[in-house]
C-alpha cells in the first residue's frame, strides 16, 4: 500500500496516490520495484520506500516511525487535532519499543500531550501495562481507542 503520493519522474515510473494498492512484480532491483497498480491497472516502477505491506504497522495512519517526542507534541498540538488525537512512534530511549503520544486537556495544564511507553514482550506481543497484552500494535490501538 502506498504511504505517500508520488508523481512519476521518468517514463517507466508509476504515479500513484496515498493508499493505493499494488501487486509487486519484481522487488530485486534495490530502491525501485516493478509494480502493478490494483487501482489503475497500470504497470511501472515505484520507489520502495513509498510503500509498505498492507497489514504492516507502517501502513497505519497513526504510525509516525522515527518521530521525536517534541515533534510529536508539535504535531498533536497543531490546529485541527482535538483532545484524544494520538500517534505511535519509535521510542527514542528504548530500542525496539514504541511510544504512544496523546493530546489531552485539563484545567491545570490546558492543552498538552501525554506519552506512554509501549513495551515489547519477548514472545512478540506489546503492552502499556502488563495487565493488558496484545499480539500486534493494531490490536493494542483498537483496544484503547
Amino acid at each position: 500500500v502506498a504511504l505517500y503520493h508520488y508523481e512519476a519522474r521518468a517514463e517507466d515510473d508509476l504515479s500513484f496516490s496515498k493508499g493505493e494498492r499494488f501487486q509487486i512484480i519484481n522487488n530485486t532491483e534495490g530502491d525501485w520495484w516493478e509494480a502493478h497498480s490494483l487501482t489503475t491497472g497500470e504497470r511501472g516502477y515505484i520507489p520502495s520506500n513509498y510503500v509498505a505491506p498492507v497489514d504492516s504497522v507502517q501502513a497505519e495512519e497513526w504510525y509516525f516511525g522515527k518521530l521525536g517526542r517534541k515533534d510529536a507534541e508539535r504535531q498533536l498540538l497543531s490546529t485541527g487535532n482535538q483532545r484524544g488525537s494520538y500517534l505511535i512512534r519509535e521510542s527514542e530511549t528504548t530500542k525496539g519499543a514504541f511510544s504512544l503520544s496523546i493530546r489531552d486537556w485539563d484545567d491545570v495544564k490546558g492543552e498538552h500531550v501525554k506519552h506512554y511507553k509501549i513495551r515489547k514482550l519477548d514472545s512478540g506481543g506489546y503492552y502499556i501495562t502488563t495487565r493488558s497484552q496484545f499480539q500486534t500494535l493494531q490490536q493494542l490501538v483498537q483496544h484503547y481507542s
